[in-house]
């Protein structure tokens, strides 16, 4: 798993009031209410699947017991990359509930890079989040922040956009709704921030800055 929200579209967090208008402010604070209700209930569809359950209990326990702390290491590295032999493939549309394929360029050599992620969608805005974990420690986050111009497959869905950063409180309504799915990622995060985290919303914010994230929107 902060978020700036991408152009043209309503952030997942509450909109402040107004501070001329009191009217004006509660219904800011309804229309704000009314989005967050709507983008976690389209995310808690694509999360609802005993596939995704599965997926991501068994993501908590490999990544708590056996991955890295500071960096994935080269053999997870590796591991979290198979998926694109489904993109390579022409099988994306197996997989696009779950993952799409990043395409970046080397913050260093300016080589393409191809790159499977996990995402979350948002549909009433029609954007994908994805997030990086290990504080941001990883080469296609790091590509991004140099570059953010990318290239996105989802299933068969091709897009180019530039990658928004999530706000803080974005990114923590995806872990409250990751830990509601799989509370072992409690642990997952506990390790990287060093203290254990309780799934309070103040342990969760401390969690979502070591869980640096994008939202990815079709232009």
């Amino acid at each position: 798993m902060g978020f700036r929200s991408a152009p043209n579209t309503a952030p997942l967090r509450y909109a402040p009031p107004s501070s001329r208008l009191a009217g004006a402010g509660t219904q800011t604070r309804v229309v704000g209410r009314t989005l967050i209700s709507a983008s976690i209930s389209q995310m808690s569809k694509q999360t609802s699947s005993p596939f995704f359950r599965f997926f991501i209990k068994t993501e908590a326990f490999i990544m708590k017991n056996l991955v890295p702390v500071e960096t994935p290491g080269p053999i997870f590295k590796w591991l979290f990359k198979s998926s694109i032999v489904y993109f390579k493939l022409g099988l994306a549309g197996l997989l696009k509930d779950y993952f799409l394929l990043i395409t970046t360029t080397g913050r260093k050599t300016g080589k393409v890079r191809q790159t499977p992620l996990e995402h979350r969608y948002d549909g009433v805005n029609d954007r994908y989040l994805i997030m990086s974990g290990w504080a941001g420690r990883t080469d296609w986050y790091r590509n991004v922040k140099v570059n953010p111009h990318v290239h996105v497959q989802v299933g068969n869905r091709k897009f180019h956009c530039r990658a928004e950063p999530a706000s803080e409180v974005d990114v923590v309504l995806v872990l409250e709704e990751t830990a509601r799915i799989s509370p072992g990622m409690l642990k997952v995060w506990s390790r990287w921030v060093g203290e254990e985290l309780s799934g309070s919303r103040e342990s969760l914010q401390r969690a979502a800055k070591y869980c640096p994230s994008f939202w990815l929107k079709p232009e």
